[in-house]
Order: structure tokens, then C-alpha cells, then sequence
């Protein structure tokens, strides 16, 4: 049975040469950038008021709560949405989305009785069950951003990322208003990101089954979804074990840094990686000779949009954050100084993460991410076992996130030539 394909293109979408591309990738980028600073630029400033209404001992909370679902975020879609970038079958693709949001459902359910049980058995906060429906939310922002991507609505995609970043802040501080608690902050994250429903509204299963799909999938769908689950810990590690070895009140300091620098940097990153994903999908799929170069056209854009936000982290943020949050985050600044090289890496490498999975490499990503947890791990239970306060594990931390990034640089490097060997030898 023939499968359906996409309907043409025209005039510079319809281009794949290089400069095309480039001019795609450049367009694409600048808009969904834009929209990323807008919203975080909102954020930012509500960030003094919100620290003014909760206690670093409630940001820490949610920061906790936030670091675990986080952490099942992008495995609850077993990165069906990217298996769907690089489908060369539009019946495959939207089957692949389905699935991913089918998969992201059951997943959100589960943990949801999970933390059920532990709440009777442990008595923890009930605060904690909003887990479930923040890891769900979370997952129609990775899909939706997906569809976008492919479809080429870089406008689009870079307004919703200014309405979540802008959103959450807001919704936080509205809530916050009313009641200082942890559960105004994990409402405002819901809220902000409840608009990536619309674009999935539209998905319908087709005349092929969605079985068929997963039969081609789900060696992929194995594969990177543990992955994905890796890298989540990777990423949650320093707040879950800052909450461990230096109490609430270091987890929300630190959690404020990774606030104000880290978190707009990594959503950036991601909302650009998620950019290129439809346009470096397409070249991966055909083992294009183009593919190696303009993944390197796009790592020197990054340099530069990153550099900036990192200079001026390491430059402005002592002096910003403790004029506006005020005394009782006063070691946020010095944090933001130390965390900016480290930003600066993960800036500029994490948004290649995905061309691993694309080029259908995510055993080595999978390693990638083991590595990178196993590093954070003995960093935050080490360097406090050893005598060492915050400032130090965060210290190491942002040097470690160099050394991987670079690393991860080369491994996507290699998978590109890879990827374009392959056509000659089909």
C-alpha cells in the first residue's frame, strides 16, 4: 500500500540547497529566539517580585517537585515526536506524534499512582501529586514544538515559547499574590503551558494503524525514550542532590540561579534545537551532504546568541541579583558568576543532543548521558562530603558542563560524516 507523502512546497520552502537551508535555519532561529528573550525577559522581571512573595524554603520546594517531573518529561514520549521529524511518511509521522501523546498519557498516570502510594505509605506533602499532570503538560510542549518545527512555523513557535515563558511567570506571581505557596508556582508552570493543546487538536489517525507505526518505531522508541530518561536525571541531579546534601534553603538558592540563567538558556536552546529538528530530520533522512555543514552553521549562530546571554550573566548577575531579590538571596549572584561558562556550553551543545537521535545513533547519546550523570552525581554528593559548600559544587559543575558539551560537539560531528557515508554505500 502506497503512503501518503507531503504536499509540495514552493518558492524558498521548496529549496534545498545550502543557502536555502541556511536562510531557513537563520529565519527560524532569530524568530523562536525572540520569542524565547521576550518571554523570559518577562520573567525576569517578575523574578523580584516572586522573590519577594515565597521563601527560598518554598522555591526549593517546587524546585523539587519541578526537578522530578522534569526528569520524565522527555521520556514520556519515548522521543516518538523526533522519530516522526525524520519519518519520510506523512502517515508515519502523524502516527509517531499520536503515539508520543498516547505514551506521555500513560506515563503522567503512572507516576501519578506512584507518588499515590509513597504519600499514604510516607506521608509527604500532597503538593507532590502534581507530578503527574506536570509531566503531561510538559509533553505536549515537546510535540507541539515538533510539529511546528516541521511545518516550518518558526513564527508560530516562537510566539508560543514567548507566551510560556512570559506566561509562567505571571501566572506565578498572580497565584503567588494569593497564596505564597509552593502550589501557586507548580500552577503557574501548568497554566503557561495548557496552549500547546491547540496545534494537537488537529492530529487524526489516518487509514494506516498506528501498530504499524510502532513495529518501526519501537527499537528507536526503546532506545531513546531510556535515554531521554538519562538525560532528565542528568539534568535534575544538581537540584535533587542539592536538596539533599544542603538543605531546601540551598536547593532554592541554587535553584534560583538556575532560574534567572540556566533555565531561560536551556529553554532557548531547546526551542532552537527544536527549530532545526525539521530541517536537519530532512537531510538525515536522505544521508544529505549538506548535513555536516549546516549543523556547523548552526553551532557558530549558537556561539554567538549564547555568548551574549552568558557575558552577561557572569558580568551583571552579582550585582542584579542581590539589588533585586534582595538579602536573602544574596549568594544567587555569586552562583549566576560561576554557572555562566558552564551556560554557556550547555547553550551552544544541548540543542545538538537530538541530531544523535535523528542520524539514528541513540545508543550513543544513551552513553553520552549516563556519563554526564554519573559526573553530576559525584560532583554534588562529593564535593559536600569533602567539606565543600554550594558555591564549590556549582563551581565544578558549570566546568564539567564544558568538558561534556565539547565532547558532545564530536560525537555529533562523527555521526554527521556517518550519516553521509551511508548514502554512497547504499
Amino acid at each position: 500500500m502506497s503512503e501518503p507523502s507531503d504536499a509540495p512546497l514552493s518558492g524558498d520552502e521548496a529549496d534545498d540547497s545550502a543557502g536555502a537551508i541556511t536562510r531557513r535555519l537563520r529565519r527560524g532561529t532569530a524568530l523562536v529566539f525572540a520569542g524565547s528573550v521576550l518571554g523570559y525577559g518577562i520573567n525576569y522581571l517578575l523574578t523580584p517580585l516572586l522573590g519577594r512573595l515565597v521563601t527560598p524554603e518554598t522555591f526549593g520546594t517546587f524546585a523539587a517537585i519541578l526537578a522530578t517531573a522534569t526528569m520524565f518529561i522527555g521520556a514520556s514520549t519515548l522521543r516518538l515526536e523526533i522519530f516522526a521529524a525524520s519519518a519520510r511518511s506523512a502517515a508515519h509521522r502523524i502516527n509517531a506524534q499520536l503515539l508520543a501523546l498516547l505514551f506521555a498519557a500513560a506515563a503522567s498516570i503512572a507516576i501519578s499512582a506512584v507518588i499515590t502510594a509513597i504519600i499514604l505509605v510516607t506521608g509527604a506533602s500532597p503538593l507532590w501529586l502534581l507530578a503527574g499532570p506536570m509531566v503531561f503538560m510538559g509533553s505536549l510542549q515537546l510535540v507541539a514544538s515538533v510539529l511546528y518545527s516541521h511545518e516550518r512555523r518558526y513564527a508560530t513557535l516562537g510566539l508560543s515559547n514567548a507566551i510560556q515563558g512570559g506566561g509562567t511567570g505571571l501566572f506565578q506571581v498572580v497565584l503567588a499574590l494569593v497564596s505564597p505557596t509552593a502550589f501557586a508556582l507548580v500552577g503557574g508552570f501548568l497554566l503557561a503551558r495548557a496552549q500547546w493543546v491547540l496545534p494537537l487538536l488537529s492530529l487524526r489517525p489516518g487509514r494506516m494503524p498506528l501498530r504499524s507505526t510502532w513495529r518501526r518505531a519501537r527499537g528507536f522508541a526503546s532506545t531513546a525514550g531510556a535515554s531521554a530518561l538519562v538525560n532528565s536525571a542528568g539534568s535534575q541531579v544538581p537540584i535533587l542532590l542539592t536538596t539533599s546534601m544542603f538543605g531546601t534553603v540551598g536547593a532554592g538558592i541554587f535553584a534560583m540561579a538556575v532560574r534567572m540563567l540556566l533555565g531561560p538558556i536551556q529553554i532557548m536552546a531547546q526551542a532552537i534545537g527544536t527549530t532545526s529538528v525539521g530541517e536537519i530530520g530532512r537531510l538525515a533522512a536522505r544521508h544529505d551532504p549538506k548535513l555536516l555543514p549546516t549543523v556547523n552553521g548552526l553551532v557558530r549562530q549558537l556561539a554567538v546568541l549564547m555568548g551574549v546571554v552568558a557575558l552577561g550573566a557572569a558580568l551583571l548577575g552579582p550585582y542584579l541579583a542581590n539589588a533585586l531579590l534582595g538579602n536573602a538571596w544574596e549568594d544567587v549572584g555569586t552562583t549566576l558568576r560561576v554557572l555562566s561558562v558552564g551556560a554557556f556550553a550547555q547553550g551552544v551543545g544541548s540543542p545538538l543532543a537530538q541530531i544523535l537521535n535523528l542520524t539514528k545513533r541513540p545508543g550513543i547519546l544513551m552513553a553520552w548521558d549516563a556519563t554526564r550523570v554519573v559526573l553530576f552525581t559525584a560532583i554534588f554528593i562529593g564535593i559536600p562530603l569533602a567539606g565543600g559548600g554550594m558555591i564549590a559544587a556549582a563551581t565544578a559543575y558549570s566546568g564539567a558542563m564544558v568538558i561534556l558539551y565539547a565532547a558532545l560537539y564530536l560525537l555529533v560531528r562523527r555521526a554527521c560524516r556517518q550519516n553521509t557515508l551511508a548514502r554512497t554505500s547504499n
